[in-house]
């Protein structure tokens, strides 16, 4: 009810922690011997206790001041059937049986906030509305529920619970400051940097952004890693792409921010902050939170394609190597432009998508992205590669596949497309060619039409005699199949 209180740690050593173990099992008098040597006592006592199985409990291990070397000493000495239990919020190391210990569920938040008003004698002005919002602020952290309404009980129940947290300096001191303290620059300004923006962030935007400004780019993965084993910040998976999410609890926030008022590195975070929230804000309890939406909306927030694009490559292409959802987003911006050099790095985006991608939509909707671009850039060989390389998946519709066979033959006819060598010419024909062939008779007499047509420019006559009948049985009167039949009456049939 008095508020937190601050403490100093007292056991921080292994020699610390020996004399403190000897002073609970031996007396004064033995402890105090100057021959008496308690690290190499204690020692003794982990392989085999004097006074019989023992389980040793260390509280808070990061307060240690070398939690890794003592986790190894004690490790070390430890023999069954003594056993250790650790908690700590360190992960640098794990135990034969590691146990991850959680928030507590709205239902055990609530029985812990009823209890405790009963023993501050304000149960009955306790109302669900404010069960809620306890565990809505303190995210299930029972020392927050706990001094919370310890807070509120002094002003008759009454009051912001946020503007308690945030006012709070001693909360905040006492549930951060410790651990604040021990994190690396480059996490700390990852922290101050998440603290300076309410809203969900995506682990790989803000890699991307912090990696172009910090001199050491792996130190912000595992400075990202580190704050959330800290409990520092809380990493979500999206339902929608997989990709991960970070926010900082309403508590760690408020701290945060309080840092960040008199931090120098203010100015530095606030530019990359822009950013960030360039790329749009999300809640983690948005269902449908997804980095494809916010890569669209950073690109829709570009108003000048050609310097944005210039100032904004490296975050772009860092972005696409990690999540290849985001390569043909970015070049349907790049596309929209119209300027001809951002359509050829349009077409290096679908090209690296391909080679990455594994379904045949994806795959058959990228290749007539890329013909549809190379049209623009009149590059008629790869317009017509990549419309026959669309062709090859099953999920095409047999009125596409047709739709491929006319413009090849008009490239063709009209020498936008002229293909000198012979092999060439015959190995690119013919993978839409057998495509089609194999499917025929899905067509109608315009498709037979189309295919004949093709089978001549593969000195398939035989098939362009057969197509054309096959045609005109259909639809005697079809005017494309009459004027092929006259065409091949002048070529016999081979």
């Amino acid at each position: 009810m008095n508020g937190a209180k601050l403490v100093s740690a007292d056991v921080i050593s292994e020699k610390d922690i020996s004399r403190y173990y000897s002073g609970l099992v031996l007396s004064d008098e033995d402890s105090s011997n100057k021959t008496f040597d308690p690290e190499s006592f204690f020692q003794k006592q982990l392989t085999e206790s004097d006074i019989g199985p023992c389980l040793f409990v260390f509280d808070n291990f990061e307060t240690t001041q070398n939690p890794i070397e003592v986790f190894r000493w004690i490790d070390t000495y430890i023999r069954g059937p003594n056993k250790i239990l650790i908690t700590t919020r360190l992960r640098e190391f794990k135990g034969d049986y590691p146990i991850n210990v959680h928030g507590m569920t709205e239902k055990e938040s609530e029985e812990l906030a009823r209890l405790t008003a009963s023993q501050l004698g304000v149960e009955k002005q306790l109302s669900s509305g404010l069960i809620d919002t306890l565990y809505k602020v303190s995210e299930g952290h029972p020392y927050i529920i706990k001094i919370l309404l310890g807070e509120l009980s002094k002003n008759q129940m009454k009051g912001s619970l946020p503007k308690i947290v945030a006012s709070s300096e001693e909360v905040l001191t006492a549930l951060f400051e410790r651990t604040y303290s021990t994190l690396n620059p480059c996490a700390q300004r990852v922290f101050l940097t998440l603290a300076s923006w309410n809203s969900a962030v995506s682990r790989l935007v803000l890699e991307a952004v912090l990696m172009a400004a910090i001199e050491e780019p792996l130190e912000v993965e595992r400075a990202i890693d580190t704050l959330i084993q800290y409990s520092l910040a809380e990493e979500y998976k999206s339902k929608q792409d997989g990709e991960y999410f970070l926010a900082l609890p309403f508590t760690a926030m408020s701290f945060g921010k309080r840092k960040l008022s008199v931090s120098p590195l203010k100015i530095a975070i606030s530019v990359d902050v822009r950013l960030l929230q360039m790329f749009g804000p999300d809640k983690v309890d948005n269902k449908h939170i997804s980095l494809a939406h916010h890569v669209s909306t950073f690109l829709a927030s570009l108003n000048d394609p050609l310097n944005d694009y210039k100032s904004h490559q490296h975050l772009l292409e860092r972005i696409g190597m990690s999540y290849p959802a985001a390569l043909p987003i970015t070049a349907r911006w790049l596309e929209e432009s119209g300027d001809s050099k951002l359509l050829e790095e349009s077409k290096n985006y679908l090209y690296r998508f391909l080679e990455v991608v594994q379904v045949d939509t994806e795959k058959a909707s990228a290749w007539n992205s890329l013909a549809e671009i190379s049209r623009k850039l009149n590059l008629h060989f790869d317009e017509v590669h990549a419309l026959i390389e669309a062709s090859q998946f099953t999920i095409v519709d047999f009125s596409e596949l047709s739709n491929v066979v006319n413009r090849v033959n008009h490239k063709l006819g009209t020498h936008e497309l002229v293909l000198d060598n012979k092999d060439t010419k015959t190995e690119l024909l013919s993978k839409i060619y057998d495509v089609v062939w194999k499917r025929k008779t899905e067509g109608d007499a315009n498709d037979y039409s189309r295919l004949a047509w093709l089978a001549l420019h593969l000195n398939k006559t035989e098939d362009a005699h057969f197509l054309t009948d096959c045609g005109l049985e259909i639809d005697p009167e079809n005017r494309h199949c009459q004027k092929l039949k006259q065409k091949l009456e002048k070529v016999p049939h081979i």
